[in-house]
């Protein structure tokens, strides 16, 4: 994860491989800042990053670190 300088709500992710190689990143995901929490849903391929305001979350497909 990186940081935004501006304090803007967005997180920078990138995505690892299992041998914790970095695949792809970082991608932008706008709607909050500062994580506190991350949860994953495999079947939904899904991660929610939940920000500082401990609302919904931001929720990112998988599918935006997978190389095509």
């Amino acid at each position: 994860m990186y940081s935004d300088t501006n304090n803007e709500e967005l997180f920078g992710v990138t995505g690892y491989d299992a041998q914790h190689n970095q695949v792809k990143g970082p991608v932008t995901v706008t709607g909050d800042r500062y994580i506190s929490s991350i949860t994953l849903d495999p079947a939904a391929e899904t991660a929610n990053l939940i920000g500082q305001n401990g609302g919904a979350g931001v929720q990112v497909p998988w599918s935006r670190f997978r190389l095509h």
